[in-house]
């Protein structure tokens, strides 16, 4: 899944799997350039074609967004659906830095 977005979508920033010790357990870790990076995202083959078959594999249990979606307004109401069917939480940035 990770080669599909590397190779397809050039506005992902960040897209790592971490896995635990025992490889029960993994973390998606990504980032995005900016709002249309995440629509296309949503739109790619990677979202489209490789996670349903592991959407019926894995149990997803925790979903988080740390974005301010309300600075993005036109999908504020579709982000707040998705994260609420699937129990998500979205927490908005406060201070800090990246470099």
């Amino acid at each position: 899944m990770s080669k599909a977005v590397e190779n397809n979508e050039l506005s992902a920033k960040r897209y790592q799997f971490y896995l635990n010790d025992d490889e029960t357990q993994c973390v998606l870790n990504e980032s995005y350039a900016n709002l249309e990076a995440v629509l296309a995202h949503l739109k790619g083959v990677a979202f489209l074609t490789i996670f349903p078959r592991i959407y019926n594999i894995c149990k997803i249990d925790r979903f988080e967004v740390f974005v301010d979606i309300n600075e993005w307004k036109l999908v504020k109401v579709l982000l707040m659906k998705a994260l609420a069917q699937m129990c998500g939480v979205n927490y908005h940035f406060l201070t800090g830095f990246s470099w």
